[in-house]
């Protein structure tokens, strides 16, 4: 009997501590979102930690990621016409007589 109550305590301990350290990695990501450096990664680091133990976890890691994965096509899609466009206006320039 008192072995299960260790390893019940062990337990309660372990998911305690990945809580912790879970959340503590993921409000300073957050709060480096807002300031310079790898918020989202840092974010998604502490959403990892957490997803070993906590489900919701695991739900909010995927549900992050597919946001940051649609942000990154969004920001490649723009970048690739701003250099279609300034591509065009170049040739303009050159073919312009002068």
């Amino acid at each position: 009997m008192k072995r299960r109550w260790r390893n019940a305590s062990l337990r309660y301990a372990r998911k305690g501590a990945i809580g912790l350290v879970g959340g503590a990695v993921t409000v300073l990501g957050v709060v480096l979102m807002a300031l310079p450096g790898p918020g989202i990664a840092v974010m998604l680091l502490g959403l990892a930690i957490l997803s070993v133990e906590f489900r919701s976890a695991r739900r909010a890691q995927r549900y992050v990621r597919e946001q940051a994965r649609r942000a990154l096509i969004r920001v490649r899609r723009r970048t690739a016409l701003r250099r279609e466009s300034n591509a065009r206006r170049r040739r303009t320039r050159v073919d312009a007589p002068g």
